[in-house]
């Protein structure tokens, strides 16, 4: 019994590859009690650089087998093998269950294998373990990773990371979906995601998805001792705003201070996003943990082209087809809505130019709800609608759902065809639209206080003053308008309403606003103290606490020690190692050379190496460390040589791209194929044209495109442009400046510190050929492998079967189908 219980924990640190996860590259699939076959992946956080200081995640992710009975192989075919033994066989040569791990044996295999040695019996002793041709795995050698050169680990982190920099293969799904409930989002693949039950607004047309179970979680109080997340979840009072930043334990992720990161979801596989629920009622769950501004979305910001598909209803000639063809196309342009249907503007103007037998009388348009399940635009079109103009034909009504929101004006309600409407006019008052983007940013706005649905009961809930909308005292001074009258936010009694979390103003003692409105760049209280940060509170321009010392940053102002003044970066390189424990691996480069950056689990490069863009051809390439801050520039962008441009505008962190042709001069990386502002600029702030063409010409046919480092073409970077736009060292000075990271000192980062030692020889002998460089990962060299198969299993992986002419699919928990197409419950 005890050879058991040892063998187990064994086998244990092998599916949970804590220790050693790279150590051999073998494939031990684990048979689950549901019939279900696994491969375990543990979370390191090194796909995703998010430039901040977390604690490790300890996550361990199951992906597995929906059913294996329906894989190519027959249960009489085996292949790809070289031997196979029997248990009695592998007894009498001395073979360790420990060694069927090392060849791949399944884990169920070794276990048995382990109980036969135990106590031998011949029922096991005919059992067969086939040995595997390398890269092969599973009991009848039928599964392969396709590259033999690649844990699972490497696998998985490659799929992830080709997500975020290749979507030409997209196609390959329709996105997940939850389907056990009937919901009428529109036209095919459009459906519903569980992030978006019980979320304060219509996705269905129906309401299915906001039933009166959804008010249960509303009025949820918290017992003692437990934090109230804002959408009624519980969490343990030490959860909340906890050291782990990175992980939040509410769904909607009001626990922590700071939670822009979501965007980044496409490409994490942890938990902290496959459980995320979106914040806001004005935001789109891209299925995948992401949350974007519903307005914003219109420019297809989901990677899997989610949002594309619901919208598609709007356009869907069969759920328009009250409407001729022509009249349809024509209202896409006069409205440009959806512009990726018809891009081009002169494309436009001749087919609103043509006669189109749209109706003489109002109408409806699109025939399906814009907004929240029961906005309605109806339009007029008369002969001077005809002419294209740059702005876009405004509706004449706006329709809605009086029941659900209530007198939203004093003026008079137009009813048309059982619709209940307001003049356009009357909603947006005198703001003129130029794009469908900034009317839908209007409309999202001013509807968004309506009532996901009509309340049986209020109890325990605030009533909005002019409506029957019912919504959690947790709501009220928020920064939020949740009723249409705005009386939530109006309310003036919240420090009765004794929540031990809300802020009291020392200004306003009356005034008690929600942990919500804390840090968030906007004074709520009169005296703004709410926005007075630690650091800001106990003075660090005088007294910096001590992680603020020489962390390359000068943090206080100047005065005289000794006759000499002196800051907290003053003689840092004679006393202070800027390789540390507290500054490794924080994505920042302490030391001149950037050793402090070396030996990182997030690196692309072996240790003592760093990613490097190529002075010939932008490719990546990995330097020596020893050519790091050499004061010669090797890379493109000078990102080996940081000092100089820190040095140089020490306060414009944003100027750190260093030019090659002109090496004295330091330039924003957002001025990096970016040729209309270029034309703007002054001379002293430009590379002799050198930040253009650094891009391919193809680049700039896109009409989005306004250069590499801007926000909303991070998703399209290539590995080297990411290299060159993370020069930008805005994001470290907000996130480790002004944050309590640089209050505490933290070892989140000890597992990787110290530097493996290694022997750095300085010798000149072939120094044209360690110029050239290298790329050392294994996984930087495969990427391409996997560019077909980053989207075909949506969230999971894609394994091969029999001969490579079968895919698979392992699913993480929370999906299931041949496709992980499926949400689970």
């Amino acid at each position: 019994m005890n050879n058991i219980i040892t063998f187990f924990w064994n086998i244990l640190l092998i599916i949970t590859p804590i220790f050693d996860y790279t150590a051999s590259v073998r494939f031990n699939i684990y048979e689950t009690y549901s019939q279900q076959y696994c491969l375990y992946y543990y979370v390191l956080d090194d796909i995703i650089d998010y430039n901040r200081l977390s604690l490790p995640s300890y996550q361990n992710i199951p992906y597995c087998l929906e059913d294996s009975s329906i894989d190519i192989v027959s249960t009489d075919e085996v292949m790809n093998y070289d031997r196979f033994y029997t248990f009695a066989q592998m007894k009498i040569a001395k073979i360790t269950s420990e060694s069927l791990i090392e060849w791949s044996a399944p884990i169920n295999v070794a276990e048995h294998y382990q109980k036969f040695l135990n106590d031998v019996n011949e029922l096991s002793s005919s059992q067969v373990f086939y040995n595997c041709t390398k890269g092969w795995f599973g009991h009848r050698c039928q599964y392969t990773l396709y590259h033999n050169e690649l844990t699972f680990s490497e696998l998985v982190k490659a799929i992830f990371l080709e997500r975020r920099v290749d979507t030409k293969w997209v196609h390959f799904t329709n996105g997940t979906c939850y389907i056990y409930l009937s919901c009428d989002r529109g036209p095919n693949p459009a459906c519903l995601d569980w992030r978006e039950i019980c979320d304060g607004k219509r996705d269905c047309i129906d309401g299915i998805d906001e039933p009166q179970e959804c008010f249960e979680r509303e009025s949820n109080e918290c017992p003692e001792g437990y934090y109230r997340c804002h959408n009624g979840q519980c969490i343990p009072d030490e959860f909340n705003n906890d050291e782990d930043l990175l992980n939040p334990d509410c769904m909607d992720w009001t626990d922590v201070t700071e939670d822009g990161w979501s965007k980044d979801c496409d490409g994490d596989p942890a938990f902290r996003c496959e459980e995320h629920i979106c914040k806001q009622q004005n935001e789109f769950s891209c299925g995948d943990g992401q949350c974007i501004v519903i307005f914003q979305m219109l420019g297809d910001t989901c990677k899997h082209n989610r949002f594309r598909y619901t919208m598609r209803h709007l356009i869907d000639y069969h759920f328009n087809s009250y409407l001729s063809e022509k009249c349809l196309f024509m209202m896409a342009c006069l409205t440009r809505i959806y512009r990726r249907l018809i891009y081009d503007d002169e494309i436009c103007e001749k087919i609103v130019l043509q006669a189109a037998d749209c109706p003489s009388t109002p109408f409806l348009f699109p025939l399906t709800p814009v907004a929240f399940g029961h906005v309605h635009f109806i339009y007029t079109v008369n002969g001077s609608s005809y002419w294209y103009q740059k702005r876009l034909l405004s509706p004449f009504l706006i329709c809605y759902d009086e029941e659900l929101c209530g007198s939203i004006l004093n003026t008079t309600v137009i009813y048309y065809n059982g619709y209940t409407c307001q003049h356009y006019s009357n909603i947006v008052g005198g703001m003129k639209h130029y794009s469908w983007i900034d009317l839908m940013e209007n409309i999202y706005s001013f509807f968004r206080p309506c009532a996901p649905m009509i309340p049986f009961n209020c109890t325990n809930l605030f009533r909005c003053e002019q409506s029957s909308k019912c919504i959690s005292k947790h709501r009220l001074l928020d920064g939020r308008y949740d009723c249409m009258d705005h009386s939530d936010e109006q309310f003036n009694n919240t420090c009765a309403l004794n929540d031990p979390y809300r802020f009291q103003c020392s200004s306003k003692r009356e005034l008690c606003i929600s942990p919500l409105l804390l840090l968030n760049d906007q004074s709520d209280c009169p005296d703004g103290e709410d926005e007075k940060h630690l650091a800001q509170t106990i003075g660090y321009e005088l007294f910096p606490p001590f992680p603020m010392f020489c962390d390359g940053r000068t943090d206080m102002d100047p005065f005289i020690i000794d006759d000499r003044e002196q800051t907290d970066e003053t003689d840092c390189g004679s006393y202070f190692p800027c390789d540390n424990p507290h500054t490794h691996c924080d994505g920042f480069w302490h030391c001149i050379n950037g050793i402090d950056e070396a030996n990182c689990s997030s690196s692309l490069c072996k240790p003592y190496h760093h990613p490097c863009v190529s002075l010939i051809n932008m490719s990546m390439e990995c330097l020596p460390i020893e050519f790091a801050g050499d004061g010669t520039i090797h890379c493109r962008g000078g990102s080996d040589e940081r000092h100089y441009c820190r040095n140089m505008f020490p306060d414009e962190v944003e100027r750190r791209y260093r030019c090659l042709h002109q090496s004295f001069k330091c330039i924003k990386t957002t001025l990096l194929c970016d040729r209309y502002n270029i034309d703007e600029s002054d001379d002293s702030d430009l590379c002799d044209n050198e930040e253009v063409s650094i891009c391919p010409d193809y680049y700039y046919n896109e009409k989005d495109f306004t250069g590499i480092c801007w926000p909303h073409w991070k998703l399209n970077r290539t590995v080297s442009e990411n290299i060159l736009c993370n020069l930008d060292e805005t994001n470290y000075v907000v996130v480790y400046n002004f944050s309590d990271a640089k209050l505490y000192l933290r070892l989140i980062r000890i597992d990787n510190y110290p530097p493996v030692t290694q022997n750095i020889s300085y010798s000149n002998e072939n120094s044209s050929k360690q110029q050239q460089k290298y790329i050392s990962s294994r996984l930087s060299n495969t990427l391409l492998y996997y560019t077909h198969r980053a989207w075909f299993c949506n969230r999971g992986i894609v394994i091969f079967t029999g001969t490579l002419d079968q895919r698979r699919c392992l699913c993480p928990p929370p999906y299931y189908g041949d496709q992980c197409q499926f949400q689970n419950q």
